[in-house]
This record gives C-alpha cells, structure tokens and sequence, in this order.
C-alpha cells in the first residue's frame, strides 16, 4: 500500500468513525429542541464548512433551469431524510438505526436509480 492509498484509507476510517457518531450524538440531542431547528442548524454549519472548500476551488453558482429540477428533488429528500433521522433516533435505537441505514441506503439507492432511470444504465456491472 502505497502513501496515498494510506492516506485515503485513513481518512475514510476517520469517515465512517465520525458518522458512526452521528448517530449517537443525534441520540443525544433528541429530547433538546425541535427537530426543525436541529435540522437548520446542520444544514447551516454544513454550509459554513464548505464555503473555505468552494473559495479554494473557485466554485460559480450558476443553476440552469434543469438543474433547478434537480436540486428541488434532492432537497426534498435530503430534508426527508433528516427529519425521519433525528425523529427516529429520539424515539428508537441509535445502533439499529445506523447498521439499518448503511444496509438499506445502497439497495434503495439502486433500487430507485433502476426505476427512475433508463435500466440500462441502471444495471449494475
């Protein structure tokens, strides 16, 4: 293993390590606050993360109307998704929650990329 693939297998264990803790710190926070806000508050911080990364790499915010299509659907989704999170790790299982969403999210993901796309570029290699 050569110094890079080190590098890059570190930081994806240092990756699966703090989103494995995303789910307890969620656990946490369930009983504080409304979910509302939890969500606004990560979107917010996720936000202000990226912005050093987007100045260094020049990033034009330029949306066309196709990928105003685009962005609308996986907003929805992406709101979706985080409210059933906080939702449902303040009233189940952080643990099962997070082995049930790593299993499930790839099947789905293929699932609906199958459906909604053309099949053949949906089949798996």
């Amino acid at each position: 293993m050569n110094k890079e693939e080190k590098k890059f297998t570190l930081l994806m264990i240092f990756a699966m390590i703090t989103w494995g803790y995303s789910w307890v710190g969620a656990k946490i926070l369930g009983p504080y606050g409304n979910v509302i806000v939890k969500i606004f508050l990560r979107f917010f911080l996720a936000a202000l993360a990226l912005i050093p990364i987007l100045i260094k790499y020049d990033a034009t915010f330029k949306i066309n109307k196709k990928g105003l299509s685009f962005i609308l659907w996986n907003s929805i989704s992406l709101c979706s998704y985080n409210y059933f999170y906080f939702k449902s790790t303040h009233i189940g299982l952080a643990g099962a929650g997070g082995v049930l969403v790593t299993t499930l999210n790839p099947i789905l993901t293929s699932l609906f990329v199958y459906l909604i796309l053309d099949r053949k570029t949906a089949k798996l290699k």
